[in-house]
């Protein structure tokens, strides 16, 4: 069974190559794609705020419980395309 604190990079790549959502990789992995040799932990990406890929993104990663981290910790409904539009992170659990 895999690790829950070790991020499945290849995964969460995979998820958003697969769904289509616009959207670049950026943060601490872009860098070591570029090599980099800084490490992080977690996967950052930009999303385009249109909103039919904006209710792309929250329907790829509905079933990884995704949370707003500015937002709320841990919501209790899900979330809209509205709070996403605004929101600069999203977190949720690995796919």
């Amino acid at each position: 069974m895999p690790d829950p604190a070790v991020t499945d990079f290849g995964g969460v790549l995979a998820l958003m190559a697969r769904s289509g959502v616009e959207c670049i990789l950026i943060g601490g992995l872009a860098g070591a794609v570029h090599g980099s040799a800084h490490v992080t932990y977690d996967v950052d990406f930009c999303y385009r705020r249109t909103p039919e890929n904006l209710q792309l993104l929250a329907t790829t990663l509905a079933p990884h419980h995704p949370y707003l981290v500015r937002v709320d910790a841990r919501p209790r409904a899900p979330w809209t395309t509205r709070q996403l539009s605004g929101c600069g992170e999203v977190s949720a659990d690995q796919p």
